[in-house]
Protein backbone atom coordinates (compact mmCIF):
# COMPACT_ATOMS: atom_id res chain seq x y z
CA UNK A 1 0.00 0.00 0.00
CA UNK A 2 2.73 2.72 0.57
CA UNK A 3 3.97 2.22 -2.73
CA UNK A 4 0.81 2.68 -4.67
CA UNK A 5 0.05 5.84 -2.56
CA UNK A 6 3.58 7.29 -3.13
CA UNK A 7 3.16 6.52 -7.20
CA UNK A 8 -1.04 8.13 -6.85
CA UNK A 9 0.84 11.09 -4.94
CA UNK A 10 4.14 11.22 -7.11
CA UNK A 11 1.77 11.28 -10.07
CA UNK A 12 -0.33 14.26 -8.92
CA UNK A 13 2.84 16.03 -9.12
CA UNK A 14 4.18 15.00 -12.52
CA UNK A 15 1.00 15.60 -14.04
CA UNK A 16 1.21 19.26 -13.39
CA UNK A 17 3.46 20.72 -16.01
CA UNK A 18 1.60 19.08 -18.82
CA UNK A 19 -1.75 21.11 -16.89
CA UNK A 20 0.75 24.38 -17.35
CA UNK A 21 1.59 23.16 -21.22
CA UNK A 22 -2.11 23.27 -22.05
CA UNK A 23 -2.70 26.49 -20.23
CA UNK A 24 -0.50 28.19 -22.70
CA UNK A 25 -1.68 26.31 -25.65
CA UNK A 26 -4.95 28.08 -24.76
CA UNK A 27 -6.82 24.69 -24.32
CA UNK A 28 -8.02 25.52 -20.74
CA UNK A 29 -10.66 22.87 -20.39
CA UNK A 30 -8.01 20.05 -20.60
CA UNK A 31 -5.43 21.97 -18.64
CA UNK A 32 -8.77 22.52 -16.00
CA UNK A 33 -9.41 18.31 -16.12
CA UNK A 34 -5.62 17.45 -15.70
CA UNK A 35 -5.65 19.99 -12.46
CA UNK A 36 -8.69 18.20 -11.24
CA UNK A 37 -6.68 14.79 -11.77
CA UNK A 38 -3.75 16.16 -9.87
CA UNK A 39 -5.94 17.67 -6.92
CA UNK A 40 -7.49 14.27 -6.52
CA UNK A 41 -4.13 12.40 -6.85
CA UNK A 42 -2.64 14.43 -4.32
CA UNK A 43 -5.20 13.69 -1.73
CA UNK A 44 -5.96 10.07 -2.71
CA UNK A 45 -2.18 9.09 -2.05
CA UNK A 46 -2.22 9.93 1.58
CA UNK A 47 -5.71 9.29 2.19
CA UNK A 48 -4.56 5.58 1.67
CA UNK A 49 -3.01 6.08 5.45
CA UNK A 50 -4.63 2.53 6.95
CA UNK A 51 -4.48 4.20 9.90
CA UNK A 52 -7.25 6.37 11.36
CA UNK A 53 -5.71 10.07 12.96
CA UNK A 54 -5.43 11.36 15.98
CA UNK A 55 -7.12 14.55 16.26
CA UNK A 56 -9.93 14.87 14.86
CA UNK A 57 -10.62 11.74 12.24
CA UNK A 58 -11.25 9.01 15.21
CA UNK A 59 -14.05 11.23 16.60
CA UNK A 60 -15.65 12.09 13.37
CA UNK A 61 -15.42 8.32 11.82
CA UNK A 62 -16.87 7.22 15.06
CA UNK A 63 -19.79 9.68 15.07
CA UNK A 64 -20.45 8.81 11.11
CA UNK A 65 -20.46 4.67 12.03
CA UNK A 66 -22.88 5.84 14.81
CA UNK A 67 -25.16 7.50 12.33
CA UNK A 68 -25.10 4.77 9.96
CA UNK A 69 -27.42 3.15 12.34
CA UNK A 70 -29.51 6.27 13.15
CA UNK A 71 -28.98 9.29 11.45
CA UNK A 72 -30.79 11.63 13.69
CA UNK A 73 -28.84 10.56 16.67
CA UNK A 74 -25.27 11.82 16.39
CA UNK A 75 -23.46 9.97 19.21
CA UNK A 76 -19.90 9.27 20.22
CA UNK A 77 -20.84 6.80 23.46
CA UNK A 78 -24.12 5.52 21.39
CA UNK A 79 -24.91 3.82 24.58
CA UNK A 80 -26.68 6.08 27.17
CA UNK A 81 -26.40 3.51 30.07
CA UNK A 82 -22.49 3.03 29.63
CA UNK A 83 -20.46 5.53 31.42
CA UNK A 84 -19.97 9.32 29.23
CA UNK A 85 -19.08 12.79 30.12
CA UNK A 86 -21.60 15.00 28.30
CA UNK A 87 -20.00 18.16 29.12
CA UNK A 88 -16.21 16.64 27.51
CA UNK A 89 -16.78 16.49 23.61
CA UNK A 90 -14.08 13.67 23.96
CA UNK A 91 -16.52 11.44 26.19
CA UNK A 92 -20.23 12.13 25.43
CA UNK A 93 -23.07 10.43 25.00
CA UNK A 94 -24.83 12.85 22.51
CA UNK A 95 -21.82 14.71 20.22
CA UNK A 96 -23.00 17.93 19.13
CA UNK A 97 -19.48 19.48 18.62
CA UNK A 98 -20.02 19.88 14.73
CA UNK A 99 -23.51 20.00 12.98
CA UNK A 100 -24.25 16.64 10.82
CA UNK A 101 -24.09 17.23 7.30
CA UNK A 102 -20.25 16.59 6.96
CA UNK A 103 -20.93 13.53 9.27
CA UNK A 104 -23.81 12.56 7.62
CA UNK A 105 -21.49 12.24 4.02
CA UNK A 106 -19.18 10.51 6.10
CA UNK A 107 -21.83 7.89 7.16
CA UNK A 108 -22.82 7.38 3.61
CA UNK A 109 -19.74 6.81 2.37
CA UNK A 110 -19.31 4.29 5.17
CA UNK A 111 -22.54 2.49 4.56
CA UNK A 112 -21.49 2.29 0.92
CA UNK A 113 -18.25 1.10 0.89
CA UNK A 114 -17.90 -0.23 4.33
CA UNK A 115 -16.14 0.76 8.17
CA UNK A 116 -12.22 1.50 6.48
CA UNK A 117 -10.46 4.19 7.19
CA UNK A 118 -9.65 4.98 3.66
CA UNK A 119 -13.95 5.20 3.45
CA UNK A 120 -13.89 8.21 5.56
CA UNK A 121 -12.15 10.20 3.28
CA UNK A 122 -13.87 10.15 0.16
CA UNK A 123 -16.46 12.66 0.83
CA UNK A 124 -13.87 15.15 1.32
CA UNK A 125 -11.83 13.84 -1.95
CA UNK A 126 -15.02 14.45 -3.88
CA UNK A 127 -16.18 17.96 -2.23
CA UNK A 128 -12.20 18.72 -3.40
CA UNK A 129 -12.18 17.88 -6.52
CA UNK A 130 -15.37 19.82 -7.17
CA UNK A 131 -13.88 22.76 -4.85
CA UNK A 132 -10.67 22.71 -7.25
CA UNK A 133 -13.11 23.02 -10.46
CA UNK A 134 -15.27 25.82 -8.73
CA UNK A 135 -11.77 27.65 -8.37
CA UNK A 136 -11.17 27.85 -11.82
CA UNK A 137 -14.66 28.95 -12.71
CA UNK A 138 -14.59 31.67 -10.02
CA UNK A 139 -11.22 32.75 -11.42
CA UNK A 140 -12.90 32.85 -15.16
CA UNK A 141 -15.90 34.71 -14.26
CA UNK A 142 -13.97 37.25 -12.25
CA UNK A 143 -10.75 37.73 -14.38
CA UNK A 144 -8.99 35.73 -17.22
CA UNK A 145 -8.72 32.03 -18.16
CA UNK A 146 -4.77 32.28 -16.43
CA UNK A 147 -5.68 33.53 -13.51
CA UNK A 148 -8.51 30.76 -12.89
CA UNK A 149 -5.44 28.43 -13.91
CA UNK A 150 -3.14 29.12 -11.42
CA UNK A 151 -5.81 29.96 -8.57
CA UNK A 152 -7.15 25.99 -9.33
CA UNK A 153 -3.30 25.14 -9.11
CA UNK A 154 -2.51 26.86 -5.96
CA UNK A 155 -5.90 25.56 -4.47
CA UNK A 156 -4.86 21.86 -5.83
CA UNK A 157 -1.48 21.74 -4.41
CA UNK A 158 -2.09 23.51 -0.75
CA UNK A 159 -0.60 21.22 1.73
CA UNK A 160 -3.04 22.24 4.01
CA UNK A 161 -5.99 21.57 2.14
CA UNK A 162 -4.40 18.18 0.90
CA UNK A 163 -3.72 17.08 4.96
CA UNK A 164 -7.32 18.05 5.86
CA UNK A 165 -8.76 16.10 2.90
CA UNK A 166 -6.59 13.11 3.90
CA UNK A 167 -7.66 13.23 8.01
CA UNK A 168 -3.89 14.32 8.56
CA UNK A 169 -4.58 17.31 10.81
CA UNK A 170 -7.36 18.67 13.29
CA UNK A 171 -10.73 19.64 12.15
CA UNK A 172 -10.12 17.40 8.91
CA UNK A 173 -13.01 16.38 6.88
CA UNK A 174 -15.20 19.00 8.73
CA UNK A 175 -13.16 22.12 7.39
CA UNK A 176 -12.42 20.25 3.73
CA UNK A 177 -15.96 20.02 2.81
CA UNK A 178 -17.21 23.34 4.56
CA UNK A 179 -14.13 24.88 2.33
CA UNK A 180 -15.97 23.42 -0.70
CA UNK A 181 -19.52 24.50 0.61
CA UNK A 182 -18.51 28.12 1.17
CA UNK A 183 -16.84 27.97 -2.29
CA UNK A 184 -19.80 26.94 -3.88
CA UNK A 185 -21.95 29.72 -1.72
CA UNK A 186 -19.48 32.13 -2.86
CA UNK A 187 -19.71 30.89 -6.68
CA UNK A 188 -23.50 31.11 -6.64
CA UNK A 189 -23.64 34.90 -5.12
CA UNK A 190 -21.42 36.23 -7.74
CA UNK A 191 -23.73 34.47 -10.22
CA UNK A 192 -26.99 35.62 -8.46
CA UNK A 193 -25.01 38.93 -8.12
CA UNK A 194 -24.16 39.63 -12.07
CA UNK A 195 -27.61 38.21 -13.49
CA UNK A 196 -29.82 39.41 -10.66
CA UNK A 197 -31.73 35.87 -10.90
CA UNK A 198 -33.86 34.17 -8.11
CA UNK A 199 -32.85 31.21 -9.24
CA UNK A 200 -29.05 31.80 -8.14
CA UNK A 201 -30.26 33.58 -4.72
CA UNK A 202 -32.31 30.36 -3.59
CA UNK A 203 -29.23 28.13 -4.75
CA UNK A 204 -26.58 30.19 -2.56
CA UNK A 205 -29.20 30.31 -0.14
CA UNK A 206 -29.52 26.44 -0.30
CA UNK A 207 -25.44 26.23 -0.19
CA UNK A 208 -25.42 28.57 2.57
CA UNK A 209 -27.23 26.30 4.81
CA UNK A 210 -25.46 23.31 3.42
CA UNK A 211 -22.64 25.10 5.03
CA UNK A 212 -24.26 26.00 8.65
CA UNK A 213 -25.09 22.59 9.18
CA UNK A 214 -21.03 21.14 8.39
CA UNK A 215 -19.81 23.61 11.16
CA UNK A 216 -22.30 26.35 11.96
CA UNK A 217 -20.65 30.03 12.44
CA UNK A 218 -18.18 30.18 10.03
CA UNK A 219 -20.47 29.56 7.43
CA UNK A 220 -21.78 33.26 7.59
CA UNK A 221 -18.62 34.03 5.17
CA UNK A 222 -20.65 32.97 2.48
CA UNK A 223 -23.54 36.00 3.44
CA UNK A 224 -20.53 38.45 3.86
CA UNK A 225 -19.59 37.77 0.34
CA UNK A 226 -22.83 37.69 -1.23
CA UNK A 227 -23.68 41.10 0.58
CA UNK A 228 -20.56 42.24 -0.71
CA UNK A 229 -21.30 41.02 -4.43
CA UNK A 230 -24.77 42.61 -5.09
CA UNK A 231 -22.79 45.75 -3.89
CA UNK A 232 -19.82 45.38 -5.81
CA UNK A 233 -22.11 44.12 -9.40
CA UNK A 234 -24.26 47.10 -8.82
CA UNK A 235 -27.29 44.57 -8.98
CA UNK A 236 -30.56 45.80 -8.68
CA UNK A 237 -33.62 44.03 -6.60
CA UNK A 238 -30.38 43.85 -3.90
CA UNK A 239 -32.92 43.29 -1.08
CA UNK A 240 -35.13 40.84 -2.79
CA UNK A 241 -32.26 38.87 -3.74
CA UNK A 242 -30.69 38.73 -0.02
CA UNK A 243 -33.74 37.90 1.63
CA UNK A 244 -34.19 35.14 -0.49
CA UNK A 245 -31.04 34.31 -0.29
CA UNK A 246 -31.15 34.47 3.75
CA UNK A 247 -34.87 32.60 3.42
CA UNK A 248 -33.84 29.53 1.67
CA UNK A 249 -30.88 28.97 3.65
CA UNK A 250 -32.68 29.41 6.78
CA UNK A 251 -35.57 26.76 5.23
CA UNK A 252 -32.35 24.21 5.07
CA UNK A 253 -31.17 24.82 8.68
CA UNK A 254 -34.10 25.71 10.87
CA UNK A 255 -35.64 21.98 10.89
CA UNK A 256 -32.57 20.65 11.89
CA UNK A 257 -31.61 23.38 14.78
CA UNK A 258 -35.45 22.85 16.30
CA UNK A 259 -35.15 19.09 16.18
CA UNK A 260 -31.90 19.47 18.49
CA UNK A 261 -33.22 22.11 20.28
CA UNK A 262 -36.17 19.51 21.06
CA UNK A 263 -34.63 16.33 21.62
CA UNK A 264 -31.55 17.36 23.30
CA UNK A 265 -32.08 20.55 24.60
CA UNK A 266 -29.60 20.08 27.91
CA UNK A 267 -26.35 19.00 25.36
CA UNK A 268 -26.82 21.97 23.09
CA UNK A 269 -26.63 24.26 25.98
CA UNK A 270 -23.54 22.55 27.20
CA UNK A 271 -22.26 22.49 23.26
CA UNK A 272 -22.85 26.19 23.25
CA UNK A 273 -21.34 27.17 25.94
CA UNK A 274 -18.51 25.01 25.19
CA UNK A 275 -18.26 27.25 21.54
CA UNK A 276 -18.20 30.51 22.43
CA UNK A 277 -15.54 29.52 25.12
CA UNK A 278 -13.63 28.97 22.43
CA UNK A 279 -13.70 33.16 21.94
CA UNK A 280 -12.97 33.82 25.60
CA UNK A 281 -10.24 31.60 27.21
CA UNK A 282 -7.77 28.89 26.04
CA UNK A 283 -9.33 25.59 25.32
CA UNK A 284 -7.50 22.25 25.01
CA UNK A 285 -3.72 24.33 24.66
CA UNK A 286 -4.64 26.25 21.71
CA UNK A 287 -3.82 29.84 23.01
CA UNK A 288 -1.83 31.50 19.84
CA UNK A 289 -1.23 35.48 19.97
CA UNK A 290 -2.90 37.71 18.00
CA UNK A 291 -0.52 37.25 14.72
CA UNK A 292 -0.83 34.21 14.73
CA UNK A 293 -2.60 33.34 11.62
CA UNK A 294 -0.28 36.01 9.87
CA UNK A 295 2.09 33.58 10.24
CA UNK A 296 0.05 30.77 8.82
CA UNK A 297 -0.36 32.67 6.04
CA UNK A 298 3.21 32.69 4.89
CA UNK A 299 3.34 28.81 6.01
CA UNK A 300 0.41 27.24 4.25
CA UNK A 301 0.35 29.77 1.14
CA UNK A 302 4.13 30.63 0.40
CA UNK A 303 6.39 33.40 2.27
CA UNK A 304 5.45 35.39 -0.98
CA UNK A 305 1.64 35.73 -0.21
CA UNK A 306 1.22 38.58 1.76
CA UNK A 307 3.30 40.64 -1.15
CA UNK A 308 0.33 39.29 -3.32
CA UNK A 309 -2.46 40.04 -1.24
CA UNK A 310 -1.42 43.47 -0.43
CA UNK A 311 -0.52 44.53 -4.04
CA UNK A 312 -4.06 42.78 -5.14
CA UNK A 313 -5.68 45.28 -2.51
CA UNK A 314 -3.69 48.10 -3.77
CA UNK A 315 -4.73 46.86 -7.65
CA UNK A 316 -8.36 46.86 -6.73
CA UNK A 317 -8.17 50.20 -5.34
CA UNK A 318 -5.95 51.98 -8.20
CA UNK A 319 -7.89 50.40 -10.72
CA UNK A 320 -11.49 50.71 -9.16
CA UNK A 321 -11.16 46.57 -9.57
CA UNK A 322 -14.75 46.55 -7.14
CA UNK A 323 -15.12 42.59 -8.47
CA UNK A 324 -12.44 42.25 -5.80
CA UNK A 325 -13.86 43.62 -2.89
CA UNK A 326 -15.65 40.66 -1.97
CA UNK A 327 -12.58 38.29 -2.27
CA UNK A 328 -11.11 40.80 0.25
CA UNK A 329 -13.94 40.18 2.24
CA UNK A 330 -13.80 36.62 1.85
CA UNK A 331 -10.08 36.94 2.94
CA UNK A 332 -10.06 39.22 5.49
CA UNK A 333 -13.39 38.84 7.67
CA UNK A 334 -12.31 35.38 9.06
CA UNK A 335 -9.05 36.34 9.87
CA UNK A 336 -10.08 39.44 11.76
CA UNK A 337 -12.43 37.32 13.79
CA UNK A 338 -10.80 34.47 14.27
CA UNK A 339 -7.57 36.28 15.37
CA UNK A 340 -9.60 37.77 18.31
CA UNK A 341 -10.61 34.15 19.21
CA UNK A 342 -8.50 33.08 22.44
CA UNK A 343 -8.02 29.45 20.77
CA UNK A 344 -6.48 29.69 17.48
CA UNK A 345 -6.28 26.33 15.22
CA UNK A 346 -5.03 26.08 11.70
CA UNK A 347 -7.62 24.55 9.93
CA UNK A 348 -10.26 27.83 10.81
CA UNK A 349 -8.86 29.59 8.26
CA UNK A 350 -9.72 26.79 5.61
CA UNK A 351 -12.58 28.46 4.51
CA UNK A 352 -10.51 31.59 3.03
CA UNK A 353 -8.27 29.30 1.12
CA UNK A 354 -9.75 29.50 -2.16
CA UNK A 355 -9.79 33.72 -2.11
CA UNK A 356 -6.16 33.80 -1.24
CA UNK A 357 -6.03 31.50 -4.00
CA UNK A 358 -7.36 33.74 -6.51
CA UNK A 359 -5.94 36.66 -5.43
CA UNK A 360 -2.57 34.90 -5.66
CA UNK A 361 -3.58 33.69 -8.86
CA UNK A 362 -4.66 37.55 -10.57
CA UNK A 363 -0.57 38.34 -8.51
CA UNK A 364 0.59 36.04 -11.20
CA UNK A 365 -0.81 37.21 -13.94
CA UNK A 366 0.05 40.52 -13.13
CA UNK A 367 3.31 39.82 -12.46
CA UNK A 368 3.67 37.71 -15.54
CA UNK A 369 2.20 40.16 -17.81
CA UNK A 370 3.82 43.52 -16.90
CA UNK A 371 4.88 45.76 -18.99
CA UNK A 372 8.35 47.25 -17.27
CA UNK A 373 11.12 47.89 -17.72
CA UNK A 374 13.29 44.76 -17.92
CA UNK A 375 14.68 44.68 -14.55
CA UNK A 376 11.55 45.51 -13.14
CA UNK A 377 9.90 42.80 -15.22
CA UNK A 378 12.45 40.11 -14.17
CA UNK A 379 12.03 40.57 -10.84
CA UNK A 380 8.10 40.51 -10.97
CA UNK A 381 8.26 37.53 -13.06
CA UNK A 382 11.14 35.96 -10.71
CA UNK A 383 8.26 36.52 -8.07
CA UNK A 384 5.19 35.12 -9.80
CA UNK A 385 7.02 31.98 -10.42
CA UNK A 386 7.71 31.81 -6.12
CA UNK A 387 3.94 32.22 -5.68
CA UNK A 388 3.79 28.76 -6.68
CA UNK A 389 6.67 27.02 -6.49
CA UNK A 390 6.67 28.17 -2.42
CA UNK A 391 3.53 26.68 -1.91
CA UNK A 392 4.26 24.03 -4.33
CA UNK A 393 7.52 23.14 -1.62
CA UNK A 394 5.32 23.26 1.50
CA UNK A 395 2.75 20.36 -0.37
CA UNK A 396 5.90 17.59 -0.88
CA UNK A 397 6.35 18.95 3.15
CA UNK A 398 2.96 17.79 3.76
CA UNK A 399 1.79 15.06 1.45
CA UNK A 400 5.76 13.25 2.21
CA UNK A 401 5.01 11.10 -0.94
CA UNK A 402 8.56 8.95 -0.24
CA UNK A 403 8.01 9.01 3.62
CA UNK A 404 6.87 5.48 5.47
CA UNK A 405 2.99 5.54 6.43
CA UNK A 406 1.74 4.71 9.97
CA UNK A 407 0.84 1.28 10.68
CA UNK A 408 -1.94 0.07 12.77
CA UNK A 409 -1.12 -2.29 15.75
CA UNK A 410 -3.26 -5.41 15.78
CA UNK A 411 -5.63 -5.40 18.57
CA UNK A 412 -5.61 -8.55 20.89
CA UNK A 413 -7.82 -11.49 19.95
CA UNK A 414 -10.79 -10.54 22.89
CA UNK A 415 -10.69 -6.88 21.68
CA UNK A 416 -10.96 -8.12 18.00
CA UNK A 417 -14.34 -9.89 18.40
CA UNK A 418 -15.95 -8.09 20.89
CA UNK A 419 -19.42 -8.13 20.47
CA UNK A 420 -22.74 -5.54 21.46
CA UNK A 421 -22.45 -6.79 24.65
CA UNK A 422 -18.91 -6.01 25.57
CA UNK A 423 -16.79 -3.16 27.28
CA UNK A 424 -13.28 -2.84 26.62
CA UNK A 425 -11.39 -1.01 29.65
CA UNK A 426 -7.45 0.33 29.60
CA UNK A 427 -7.31 1.29 25.97
CA UNK A 428 -4.67 3.38 24.32
CA UNK A 429 -6.98 5.00 22.30
CA UNK A 430 -10.90 3.77 22.87
CA UNK A 431 -12.59 6.24 20.09
CA UNK A 432 -9.91 3.73 17.59
CA UNK A 433 -11.30 0.77 19.29
CA UNK A 434 -14.40 1.57 19.12
CA UNK A 435 -14.60 2.40 15.29
CA UNK A 436 -12.30 -0.74 14.56
CA UNK A 437 -14.55 -3.27 16.79
CA UNK A 438 -18.20 -3.75 17.76
CA UNK A 439 -17.82 -3.33 21.39
CA UNK A 440 -20.42 -1.32 23.01
CA UNK A 441 -17.35 1.02 24.52
CA UNK A 442 -13.93 1.60 25.22
CA UNK A 443 -12.32 3.22 27.77
CA UNK A 444 -8.98 4.83 28.71
CA UNK A 445 -8.20 3.94 32.61
CA UNK A 446 -10.89 6.17 33.91
CA UNK A 447 -13.57 3.74 35.11
CA UNK A 448 -13.09 3.04 38.96
CA UNK A 449 -14.07 -0.37 40.44
CA UNK A 450 -17.20 1.00 41.37
CA UNK A 451 -18.40 2.32 37.73
CA UNK A 452 -16.59 -1.63 36.38
CA UNK A 453 -19.23 -3.35 38.92
CA UNK A 454 -21.84 -1.29 37.58
CA UNK A 455 -21.46 -2.83 34.12
CA UNK A 456 -20.86 -6.48 35.20
CA UNK A 457 -23.97 -5.96 37.25
CA UNK A 458 -25.79 -4.45 34.14
CA UNK A 459 -24.94 -7.37 31.99
CA UNK A 460 -22.28 -6.52 30.20
CA UNK A 461 -18.78 -8.40 29.74
CA UNK A 462 -16.24 -6.39 30.72
CA UNK A 463 -12.38 -7.29 28.74
CA UNK A 464 -9.29 -5.79 29.88
CA UNK A 465 -7.30 -4.11 26.51
CA UNK A 466 -4.31 -5.80 27.70
CA UNK A 467 -4.94 -9.14 29.28
CA UNK A 468 -6.15 -12.73 27.59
Amino acid sequence: MQSVASIITLTGYVVLPLAWHLNRLGRWRSALMVLVVSGTLLRLGPSLDPVLHPWDERYHALVAKNLMHDPLRPALYADEALPHDDANWTRAHIWLHKPPFGLWCIALALKALGLHPWAVRVPSLLFSMLAVALCHHLGRLLFNTTTAFWSALLFAINGHLIELASGRTSTDHVDAILTALVLSTCVAAFHMARTGKVAWAMIGGGLLGLSFLTKSLPALLGLAVACTALVSFGTRRKALLLLIFGATAALVVLPWEWYVYSAFAQHVSLENTQRWAHFTTSIEEHARPWYYYLVQLTIFHGELVPVALLSGAVYSIRHKQRLMAPLLVWLIAPLVIFSFAASKMPGYMAIASPAIGLLAGHAVWRWTTTGADIPWRMVARTGAALLVLLPLRFSWDRTQPLGQQAAYAALPVAVAHASRGDVIVGCPDPIDVMFRTSAAAAYGFELDSAALTELRNKGYRVIAFDEP
